[in-house]
């Protein structure tokens, strides 16, 4: 049904990596991409879904901000450099070197035992 929806042209954003319990933030969305792997959806799509199409949504319900979602001059983005490529294995979006957030560089090791913590701290309903 996902694949369909998407041939037609609804928009399909990744939406779990919420602070919500069963959901856990920086663990979820790979679950969810993962099981969108098994959509019927075209590969080169799965990874729009999980970062240009929310950036493509924020920017037309709040006008006026700073873009998101793309690489060009006066534009706000956050970046995860990955070690593989998901479009050879979904999986591969959890091979995480580093993101920019806001500006500033993070590495793996700095984020690694944060999202560590997270999780512990999250207890199924």
């Amino acid at each position: 049904m996902i694949a369909q929806m998407h041939t037609v042209g609804v928009p399909i954003m990744l939406g779990t990596d919420s602070p919500t319990v069963p959901g856990v933030p920086g663990f979820s969305a790979h679950e969810e991409l993962l099981a969108l792997g098994t959509t019927g959806l075209p590969p080169i799509e799965i990874p729009k879904i999980a970062t240009r199409h929310a950036s493509e949504s924020i920017n037309q319900t709040l006008p006026g901000r700073t873009r998101l979602g793309v690489i060009t001059v006066a534009a706000t983005a956050d970046l995860i450099l990955l070690e593989d490529n998901p479009l050879n294995n979904l999986a591969h979006s959890q091979s995480i070197v580093g993101v920019t957030y806001r500006g500033h560089w993070r590495s793996a090791d700095w984020f690694r035992p944060r999202l560590e913590a997270i999780a512990t701290s999250y207890t199924a309903p």
